[in-house]
């Protein structure tokens, strides 16, 4: 079975439709599949991260000429029309394809609608926006408290909605984690994680490690940051007085960070539901307005404590935040009992089931 991937990562983008990609891809891939990706190259693209996971990827170049009012539809990076053309060029130099994974604000249902007629194959959607018409066979939206109804008049009748974080595409090492995970308690030397995303494009890790200077509790806590930091940022992070610290450009060890942190503030998006899996309190920011029903969702569940979108962050506020979260007992736990509740970390198995039942 060959399964033929479009999605696209940049600075703008972030990189979390090309990681929930790439899990699904793997999961195919350890089933027996044949797994291959289409990604435009985009500025600030982490397409290399396709090759070294062993996928073939096919690349678009970006057509400087394009632009669109619609900022997703600019994401494409080229008129949906083209991209389709390409991407249908590229399915049949591979072959027969039995299924099309598409993971991008950019495309609709005309985009979708050319590549059935042209290729015959099945299309599985991955969304979460609910913004749009999909002509696809399985639509998947992982974000907390979504409905099957949010897509009655978006969908056909025919199309299988798999919504909310049930079907949350994360590691399933999370899963393995989650079964040994010992209750967490209020800790007395707290190590916190700040992580802001694969690009940070707005430094928000600067912000927050400036922030931290400023914290009464820093010299007795382990920092760690995961992303990108600006020079300036660097440079407030190595001068932090704070026990120990430590920084990850980019790692796979995102797993075991968060099993052995304390609190994460972070982003909002894919990695919301990996911390929720392993019980981890949350102080979260919202950097995308596509994050904006995520943001609400949890913090409405409990899970996280909310402090705002980055561009209007403050520093008292956040430190507050903070002091409420890590002096007070009950609170740290009842976070935690809760974020555990939203997600399970068993999407990939769910989701791999429904893909077999729909492409026999």
């Amino acid at each position: 079975m060959n399964v033929l991937i479009r999605v696209d990562s940049s600075r703008e983008i972030g990189l979390g439709h090309l990681k929930r990609s790439m899990l699904l891809a793997s999961h195919l891939k350890q089933n027996g599949w044949n797994a291959f990706f289409v990604c435009r190259d985009h500025d600030g693209n982490l397409n290399q991260l396709v090759i070294e996971s062993g996928f073939d990827l096919y690349r678009l170049q970006t057509n400087t000429q394009y632009t669109s009012e619609n900022l997703y539809e600019r994401w494409l990076g080229d008129s949906p029309s083209s991209d389709s053309s390409d991407f249908i060029n590229i399915a049949r130099n591979i072959g027969s394809v039995d299924l099309v994974i598409v993971d991008h604000y950019g495309i609709d249902s005309a985009w979708h609608n050319k590549i059935k007629n042209s290729l015959g194959c099945k299309i599985l959607v991955i969304d979460d926006l609910a913004n749009r018409t999909y002509d696809c066979d399985i639509l998947l939206d992982q974000t907390l408290g979504r409905l099957s109804t949010d897509f009655e008049r978006l969908v056909s009748r025919n199309c299988i909605i798999l919504a909310g974080t049930s079907y949350a595409l994360i590691n399933e090492i999370y899963s393995v984690k989650r079964m040994k995970l010992e209750k967490r308690d209020l800790p007395k030397q707290p190590r916190i994680l700040v992580s802001m995303g694969g690009t940070d494009l707005n430094n928000v890790s600067e912000f927050i490690l400036d922030s931290l200077v400023f914290w009464s509790g820093i010299k007795n806590a382990i920092v760690t940051v995961v992303g990108m930091l600006s020079e300036k940022g660097e440079e407030i992070f190595s001068n932090l007085s704070c026990v120990e610290r430590y920084h990850y450009q980019y790692t796979e060890r995102m797993p075991e960070l968060i099993e052995n942190h304390d609190l994460c503030i972070g982003a909002l998006g894919s990695s919301s539901w990996e911390r929720c899996c392993l019980g981890l309190p949350s102080i979260a920011i919202l950097t995308a307005e596509n994050q904006r029903s995520i943001a609400s969702a949890l913090d409405k569940s409990g899970a996280i404590k909310y402090v705002g979108e980055w561009q209007s962050l403050n520093r008292d506020y956040l430190l507050k935040t903070l002091d409420l979260v890590l002096k007070n007992k009950e609170i740290y736990e009842e976070m935690s009992m809760l974020a555990l509740k939203v997600c399970d970390g068993k999407g990939l198995d769910r989701v791999f089931t429904a893909i077999l039942n729909n492409t026999k």
